[in-house]
């Protein structure tokens, strides 16, 4: 796995907000969320994530699964929270793209709705 990409799963479990940014290019990076909003920038994605991350109790991420491929790491996750005084899990893939220095250019998030039954299911 890409080091960069195993730095950044744990910055962002321990909410180490600096490690996180370290992990990332200071240039071309974009973030693409499972709404297809993009985050423009390193700065201001470090920023997003310590305003939405910081603010979910008992926030952890627990990687799954990570394959390699060259210039592009797939990561299987489950980011989890306490919601209402419930645990919530949520089931995702990151697909991160490397620059040529390994580090993080590019990361698009893929969810999973847990709970929710797919259009046409019989009940």
């Amino acid at each position: 796995m890409a080091a960069s990409v195993e730095r950044y799963l744990a910055a962002l479990d321990e909410q180490d907000w600096s490690g996180l940014a370290a992990t990332l290019t200071d240039g071309d990076f974009e973030r693409i969320g499972p709404y297809c909003d993009v985050v423009p920038s390193k700065t201001e994605y470090v920023a997003y994530l310590d305003r939405v991350v910081s603010s979910l109790p008992e926030y952890r991420l627990t990687p799954e699964r990570v394959v390699s491929t060259e210039g592009v790491v797939y990561a299987e996750i489950t980011e989890s929270c306490v919601h209402a005084g419930e645990k919530m899990a949520f089931p995702e893939v990151l697909v991160f793209d490397l620059a040529d220095d390994g580090l993080i250019r590019r990361i698009q998030v893929y969810m999973m709705q847990p709970g929710q039954e797919p259009d046409g299911a019989d009940s």
